[in-house]
């Protein structure tokens, strides 16, 4: 599933974090973790075994909210969003996904 986000995964790791200012995540939270970068550079540690799934690492995965700014800033148009959430889909596969996410459908659900 990430095999076709190699690229994206690679020339945004390392990149200077020339979108950093866009990402309304990053900027919210005033964390270099959850700039695009970092968090490409996260799921690229995590992709070749770098770093362990869990849900502590693959937490910055979810600092995105799809919004594609840091897509437009990019001199290679990285689609950092869907690199990220197909990340975030692997991390589920691994059951290191976000916590707060476990069982959303059927709690939603019970909630109607």
């Amino acid at each position: 599933m990430l095999q076709a986000h190699d690229k994206a995964v690679t020339t945004c790791t390392y990149c200077p974090s020339m979108c950093r200012h866009v990402c309304p995540v990053g900027t919210a939270e005033g964390r270099e973790a959850v700039t695009p970068q970092a968090k490409m550079s996260m799921l690229g540690r995590l992709k070749n075994g770098l770093e362990a799934w869990s849900e502590e690492n693959a937490s910055v995965l979810y600092a995105c909210n799809g919004c594609g700014l840091c897509t437009r800033a990019c001199a290679h148009e990285i689609d950092v969003a869907s690199a990220l959430m197909a990340g975030r889909a692997v991390a589920v596969a691994r059951h290191s996904g976000h916590g707060a996410l476990a069982d959303l459908p059927a709690r939603f659900f019970a909630r109607a």
